[in-house]
């Protein structure tokens, strides 16, 4: 994941013990690596939810330019949640090497 241009990272609502919460956890711990936090800055922020509650979680992004982006990561897996991420990420990339 390109993490150089996402501001804050939102993963809320998330329990362990729930099968729909598998795509919350996994990016939780590929965001939670400490290269993630120290060379990028990244405000990570996260809440976990009780075994009893139902809530659904939620992943909501800030890129640097401002952008927010929220997503459900109960309708996809990891692959696509990453993938639907980076694409903003990519483009704020291709932003940059294009101005220089």
């Amino acid at each position: 994941m390109i993490f150089g241009y996402i501001n804050k990272l939102s993963i809320l609502n998330v329990n362990p013990f729930s099968k729909a919460s598998q795509s919350a956890k996994l990016l939780l711990a590929v965001a939670s690596k400490e290269t993630s936090n120290s060379l990028y800055g990244l405000n990570l922020i996260t809440s976990l939810a009780s075994k009893d509650t139902n809530s659904k979680p939620s992943v909501e992004v800030v890129y640097k330019d401002g952008k927010k982006l929220t997503v459900d990561p109960t309708k996809m897996n990891i692959g696509r949640l990453t993938e639907l991420i980076d694409d903003y990420s990519k483009t704020l990339k291709f932003k940059e090497m294009m101005q220089k």
